[in-house]
């Protein structure tokens, strides 16, 4: 498929590890959009992506307010496209997500709202924008939330709530947009090396791995199941948290 005729993807947090290995592992498919904070990283990415439609977008989505107002300015105004005239958009990926790690003792206001505003509430802002302006083209919505949504941790409380908010927010918009867009989460097990897990040591490495069944997963596991999810195959599913955490949950 030429990449005049690819369909377009937007996949936020995309100058993260595992949001690059999902780039990287769509570019063939799709042309992209990648959205992050940081612009070397993008810039990095879109080198990789070899792809001359390709929009990167900078953005700190823990600034709720800037959300619509970057994306329009992007996706309404590049002078070498027009997404809505030219080539529908047809699925989002939320892969923008920063830890918490912290006893519910010592919480902070502002740095719950960091997080918050990041993991759920700008997925949340970015889906508003997308099935005013394309929702005659989306088809797919893929979330990456943790598993850690669904297993207790100590000292990582607010983080899997806002996790499990992005999985009850799922569910209700599989349904409020069903049946021509679905909606889906990935709850994924802890991927090392990247910036949420380098915190950890060889030997509390070593002790975590020891919870997963299967061993140490990948980022490229995680993008799998997003490719999985975006494509035709997975027609049928909706509503639905795909475990992808090597055993993790059992």
């Amino acid at each position: 498929m030429s990449k005049e005729n690819k369909p377009f993807l937007l996949i936020s947090g995309a100058s993260g590890s595992i949001g690059q290995q999902i780039a990287l592992r769509l570019a063939k498919e799709y042309n992209l959009i990648v959205m992050g904070k940081n612009k070397e990283r993008l810039d990095s990415l879109s080198l990789k992506l070899g792809q001359s439609q390709v929009i990167t977008i900078e953005c700190d989505l823990a600034r709720i307010d800037s959300i619509i107002p970057t994306l329009q300015e992007h996706l309404q105004t590049n002078p070498n496209l027009s997404i809505q005239e030219a080539i529908p958009l047809q699925g989002f990926i939320h892969c923008a997500g920063i830890s918490y790690i912290g006893y519910a003792k010592t919480f902070n206001y502002e740095n719950m709202i960091e997080v918050a505003n990041v993991n759920l509430f700008s997925c949340m802002e970015i889906v508003k924008y997308l099935i005013k302006k394309h929702k005659q083209s989306l088809k797919s919505l893929v979330f990456i939330s943790s598993a850690f949504s669904q297993r207790g941790e100590v000292g990582n409380s607010f983080y899997a709530a806002t996790k499990g908010g992005l999985d009850s927010y799922m569910k209700s918009l599989a349904l409020e947009l069903a049946p021509n867009i679905r909606a889906n989460t990935i709850q994924c097990g802890g991927i090392f090396n990247t910036n949420m897990t380098n915190i950890f040591t060889q030997e509390q490495k070593e002790k975590i791995l020891k919870l997963y069944p299967l061993g140490e997963g990948e980022a490229r596991d995680i993008a799998n199941a997003v490719a999985f999810l975006m494509s035709v195959e997975s027609r049928w599913i909706s509503g639905t948290c795909l475990q992808v955490d090597g055993g993790f949950h059992i």
